[in-house]
């Protein structure tokens, strides 16, 4: 079984009952230049906090599990 998630807080809770875990690791590089709100909550978004786990894999989107399985 692999949990999958693009929240950091579902990892560390999916790690903490022994699952492996796949991160779907979402954003962008920062933009040259001011950044708005959207912009800004994408970029958060992409950041996972690990709150002291980490994940097992990391991939750009769905479409990349495919490799794990």
């Amino acid at each position: 079984m692999l949990f999958v998630s693009s929240n950091g807080f579902d990892v560390a809770g999916a790690k903490h009952f022994g699952f492996k875990v796949a991160w779907i690791k979402r954003g962008a590089a920062a933009p040259a230049g001011p950044i708005g709100p959207a912009q800004m909550y994408r970029l958060l978004r992409g950041n996972a906090e690990t709150l002291g786990y980490v994940q097992d894999y990391t991939v750009a989107n769905l479409t990349d599990l495919i490799t794990l399985l």
